[in-house]
């Protein structure tokens, strides 16, 4: 399952996220992203909220787990070298190289909070609301159950009694392109 969410990833997300950023949305991917996912369908017998649950908490995860403490020991060792000019530890690590992966790290994670970020908006919830939820797979998750009293079912707050809870259309702008949220 991880090979074919790097594969994915890797090869078939950031050209349908470039093209969809440059053309503000206007040029509808569903159709192909839905064969991609027919993959996990095929392979695995998950449905699409498995998927998209499976696919957060990957993100979640490598964003707390993996990018955040590699940029913290990045910057470490970075301030090391730099306080330590001569120290023999020079001449086994190349400073060009960890300066390439810093970068790349610090893009990858930068990029990842805004999607979850905009994941957030368009559910209307806090972002350590729903990365709690990611932690837990968004299996058996409901978005906007955060906005009804628990008791009634009714929208708890009043600006938000004026919007419609539309779950088949969870949305949020972000530049001139509009995100939409699997759901």
């Amino acid at each position: 399952m991880d090979m074919i969410y790097l594969i994915n990833s890797l090869f078939f997300e950031p050209p349908l996220k470039l093209l969809k950023m440059l053309t503000c949305g206007k040029v509808d991917l569903t159709k192909l992203s839905d064969k991609i996912n027919y993959i996990y369908v095929l392979l695995f017998d998950m449905t699409d909220m498995d998927i998209a649950g499976f696919r957060r908490l990957r993100t979640i995860s490598q964003l707390s787990f993996e990018s955040l403490p590699q940029i913290i020991l990045q910057t470490r060792i970075l301030m090391y070298m730099k306080e330590h000019p001569n120290d023999s530890f020079h001449e086994s690590v190349s400073l060009d190289a960890i300066v390439a992966s810093l970068i790349a790290a610090a893009l990858h994670f930068v990029i990842e909070f805004v999607y979850v970020r905009l994941e957030c908006i368009a559910c209307r919830t806090t972002f350590m609301h729903y990365c709690i939820v990611c932690f837990n797979g968004r299996f058996g998750w409901l978005p906007f159950t955060n906005l009804c009293n628990s008791c009634t079912g009714n929208v708890a707050i009043d600006d938000e009694r004026k919007k419609v809870l539309d779950y088949d259309h969870i949305t949020t702008q972000f530049m001139c392109a509009k995100f939409a949220m699997e759901f």
